[in-house]
């Protein structure tokens, strides 16, 4: 299911082990004819102890290949840690682009 309110997209992907994993859609790259999907775990809204610091924690990303599949969408793990480095790149310095000129 996806929640498309407010431009952001959430979803659940399904591991190979039948788990479900709720994520927010942060873009898509193209890399060497490819087009991989970047996701981050879903951070709803979390209960808070009043006068409780927040601690930061660093965004994981998932990296996804995106494929069709008989018309439909197929996504595959990216495990390559050194073509998800470069994905990243090409997604980062798009953003910064956008917002440069944007």
């Amino acid at each position: 299911m996806a929640n498309t309110d407010n431009n952001k997209s959430d979803f659940f992907l399904t591991d190979e082990n039948g788990k479900d994993i709720h994520v927010n859609l942060l873009g898509f790259a193209d890399y060497d004819e490819k087009v991989y999907v970047l996701c981050a775990p879903f951070k709803g809204e979390e209960e808070e102890e009043p006068g409780a610091k927040k601690k930061k924690k660093p965004l994981r990303v998932i990296v996804l290949n995106l494929t069709y599949a008989e018309g439909e969408p197929k996504f595959t793990l990216v495990e390559d840690e050194d073509l998800c480095a470069k994905v990243l790149d090409i997604y980062y310095d798009r953003l910064l682009d956008e917002g440069l000129n944007g």
